[in-house]
């Protein structure tokens, strides 16, 4: 599989940050990461040291102060075209439909997962990667 050069996580639980870097720890190929409690936090940290979006950005839905959904709009607005090289994995325990929906109209959303992250889904984020890279068909946006 691919090699992540540049990973960021964006979720408001201290837990899933924990549990984030332990497991990127006993993963192999994964270069910097970052990680935010708060999406506003990672948009700020995004225009200040990045270029171009990170290569793969999990990111929970439902967050004080700035949603997934809104950290997508700022984020389109201000990486243009470049974000839909990104590959964003909606983290989420939602069980709402439309969740589901919205999350499918944003090109840049590659896959909508249910939390906990984990090796499984690590692993479905290099082979999105490779395949984006590669200019591949659409991708099927949810991993079950």
């Amino acid at each position: 599989m691919g090699r992540i050069e540049r990973a960021i996580l964006v979720d408001d639980e201290q837990f899933e940050h924990l549990a984030f870097h332990r497991l990127l720890g006993r993963l192999p190929d994964i270069g910097e990461v970052h990680s935010f409690l708060y999406a506003d936090e990672a948009i700020e940290f995004l225009k200040a040291t990045c270029p171009r979006p990170y290569d793969v950005v999990f990111l929970d839905i439902n967050m004080p102060r700035m949603n997934g959904f809104e950290f997508l709009d700022a984020a389109e607005a201000i990486f243009g075209e470049t974000l839909r090289h990104a590959v964003v994995m909606m983290l989420t325990t939602s069980l709402d439909p439309s969740d589901r929906a919205r999350a499918d109209s944003y090109v840049a959303v590659k896959a909508f997962v249910n939390k906990p992250l984990d090796e499984r889904l690590i692993e479905d984020a290099r082979a999105i990667l490779v395949d984006t890279a590669r200019g591949a068909g659409p991708l099927d946006r949810s991993v079950e």
